[in-house]
């Protein structure tokens, strides 16, 4: 029921102000864990130690904010680095990454209104190009935070909040998108970890 009541409320909207389905948007974040040790090792057998490969930062995370639009188009993954200021970092991204990703950073590299105001501006406003469309995603507070819900109203998105437990039905984001990127990210993980050991 609360499904069908969102997909009513899209419908009104997008025959209310002309919508196409490349401007129907739903946008979900995720951590992503730099370090993805498996729970599975291969060793001999009996042997009294068993070691597992890991990289020593388990615990160190990136979030991945990602938006893909009913047409199928997906949009400029927004990527939040732990850190003041990502350009101050020892490394830089080449102009290659810097062509398929918007980078942004924080102390915790979690999404927080701030850097929602600025994937608004960097990836959503580049997509619609001020055209109206719709934004469906959840009630995560930095989604809610006054300052989001009005410079999404300036820019004419219309936002959809997706029901509880409509996760499976609402959030292709959440869904599929996410967790493909980080089944494939861990293929290449577990790659390099194989490669780097067989060195040794």
């Amino acid at each position: 029921e609360l499904r069908d009541e969102m997909v009513q409320e899209i419908t009104s909207l997008r025959i209310e102000h002309d919508i196409d389905d490349d401007n129907v948007l739903n946008a979900d974040e995720t951590a992503v864990f730099i370090d993805s040790v498996s729970s599975k090792t291969i060793d001999v057998k009996g042997a009294p130690f068993v070691k597992i490969r890991s990289s020593g930062k388990d615990k160190d995370r990136i979030t991945l904010m990602l938006a893909i639009s009913l047409a199928g188009t997906v949009l400029k993954p927004f990527v939040v680095l732990k850190g003041v200021n990502w350009r101050r970092f020892r490394w830089a991204p080449s102009n290659d990454v810097l062509e398929h990703v918007v980078l942004a950073s924080n102390k915790t590299a979690w999404m927080n209104h701030e850097l929602c105001l600025q994937w608004i501006s960097t990836s959503v406003l580049r997509h619609t190009k001020g055209k109206p469309a719709i934004l469906i995603w959840d009630n995560f507070s930095a989604h809610i935070h006054q300052s989001v819900v009005d410079e999404l109203a300036k820019v004419n998105v219309y936002v959809v909040m997706t029901p509880k437990n409509c996760t499976s039905v609402a959030q292709p984001c959440d869904a599929r998108v996410n967790a493909v990127i980080k089944a494939k990210l861990k293929v290449k993980w577990k790659t390099h970890m194989y490669q780097a050991f067989m060195r040794v």
